[in-house]
C-alpha cells in the first residue's frame, strides 16, 4: 500500500496566522505518521521544514487561479485527507471546486477553526450560506481552542461535528535566557501597530527592548539607542526564549506562543474590523493569563503599570491542539498515530 498523502491549505489572506497554524499541524502529522507525505498549499514564500512539501499558490486576490491550482493538486496527489483553515470554502470560494471533487472521490475533508472569529451574532449572519456546506462536506470541525473558554456552537455549527483540540501551538523546546522586553505587532499593518510601537519606545522600561514589527511592516519607526528593531524573524521560539515580557496585540498565534514560552503578556487587542482579538484577550485576562489594555486606555502609564503588576493565573491553556488535531485526522481515516518523537 502506498504511503498516505495529506494536503493542508493556508488561506493566506492577511498576515502569517494561517500559514503558521497549518505548519504546526503539519509537524504533528509528520511526527505521528512519519512515512506520510505532508503538503501545504500556500502563497507564502517563507522557508519550510524538509518534511513539508510546498504546493505554490498565487495570492488570495487571484481567486480563479488559486481555485484551478487547488483542484489540480487534489486530483494529482490523491490525498488521504484535506485540511482547510478558517475559511471552509476558501477565500472567495477558491477551495470550493477542490472540495466538491474530493467529496465525489470519498476523500475526507476537515475544517480547522481557531478559537474565536468574531462576535457570534456576526458570524451566524455571515455563515447563513456557509453552514450547510460545513455540515455536508466536512468530516469534523477541528477547533483549536477549549470549549470551557469559548463554545463555537454559538456560531451555529453542528455539535456532532465539533472536536475541541486545545490550542495549536509551536512547541519547539528552547533554552531560556529571558532578559529583555519584547514588542510584537503581528502583520504590522494597522494604525494600532504604529501606536503600540511608538509608546513601546517611549515607555521607560528596564532592560533591552526588541520590536518585531511583522512582515507587512509600515510603522516607520526605528530602534532607539541600544535597542533592536526586527522586521521579521523566522525563529520566533528563539525570540520568545530571550525575553521575559511581551507587549503585543491579540492575535491567536502570538498569545498562545507567548504563554507557552512563559512570557509576561501585556495585550492591546485590535477592536476593528472584528472583535476577535478583544474577545480572546478578555477571556485570557479573566483567567489571569495576560494583562488586557483596551486601545482607548493604552498609555505609557497603563503600560508601565501592567509590566510591573504580577499575574495570578488559573490553570494554563491546553497547548496540545496540533497533536490532537493530527491524531483525530489519522483516527478518522483509519490510520494509527505512531507518535514518533
Amino acid at each position: 500500500m502506498s504511503e498516505p498523502v495529506f494536503i493542508l491549505i493556508s488561506h493566506d489572506s492577511r498576515g502569517l496566522g494561517s500559514f503558521r497554524r497549518q505548519c504546526n499541524i503539519a509537524a504533528a502529522l509528520h511526527q505521528q505518521s512519519p512515512l506520510a507525505t505532508v503538503c501545504l498549499a500556500t502563497s507564502c514564500e517563507l522557508p519550510a521544514p524538509p518534511y513539508l512539501r510546498i504546493l505554490p499558490l498565487p495570492t488570495f486576490t487571484e481567486t480563479q487561479a488559486r481555485s484551478n491550482l487547488l483542484l489540480r493538486y487534489v486530483q494529482d496527489y490523491a490525498p488521504k485527507a484535506l485540511l482547510v483553515d478558517k475559511h471552509p470554502l476558501g477565500v472567495g470560494t477558491d477551495f470550493k471546486a477542490a472540495l466538491f471533487w474530493a467529496d465525489g472521490q470519498g476523500v475526507p475533508c476537515f475544517y480547522g477553526l481557531r478559537d474565536i472569529l468574531d462576535h457570534p451574532d456576526r458570524i451566524r449572519t455571515e455563515w447563513l450560506k456557509v453552514l450547510p456546506y460545513i455540515a455536508r462536506y466536512f468530516r469534523k470541525v477541528l477547533v483549536y481552542g477549549q470549549r470551557e473558554l469559548f463554545d463555537v456552537e454559538q456560531y451555529g455549527l453542528n455539535p456532532a461535528q465539533i472536536e475541541y483540540c486545545g490550542y495549536a501551538c509551536l512547541t519547539t523546546p528552547v533554552h531560556k535566557s529571558q532578559e529583555g522586553i519584547l514588542c510584537t505587532l503581528g502583520g504590522g499593518d494597522s494604525g494600532l501597530a504604529a501606536e503600540i510601537s511608538r509608546l513601546f519606545w517611549d515607555c521607560d522600561l528596564q532592560g533591552q527592548k526588541t520590536l518585531v514589527s511583522g512582515p507587512s511592516n509600515n510603522v516607520g519607526l526605528k530602534a532607539k539607542h541600544q535597542h533592536e528593531h526586527i522586521c521579521y524573524h523566522p525563529n520566533m521560539p528563539h525570540i520568545w526564549a530571550t525575553h521575559h515580557t511581551v507587549v503585543c496585540m491579540g492575535g491567536y498565534n502570538t498569545l498562545i506562543e507567548a504563554l507557552f514560552y512563559g512570557l509576561h503578556v501585556i495585550c492591546i487587542p485590535r477592536i476593528a474590523p472584528r472583535l476577535e482579538q478583544l474577545v480572546r484577550a478578555q477571556i485570557f485576562a479573566d483567567r489571569g493569563w495576560i494583562h488586557c489594555i483596551h486601545p482607548s486606555q493604552f498609555t505609557v502609564e497603563t503600560l508601565q503599570r501592567a509590566v510591573a503588576q504580577k499575574l495570578h493565573p488559573l490553570a494554563q491553556p491546553d497547548f496540545t491542539g496540533a497533536q490532537h488535531a493530527a491524531k483525530t485526522i489519522l483516527h478518522e481515516i483509519g490510520l494509527h498515530s505512531e507518535m514518533v518523537s
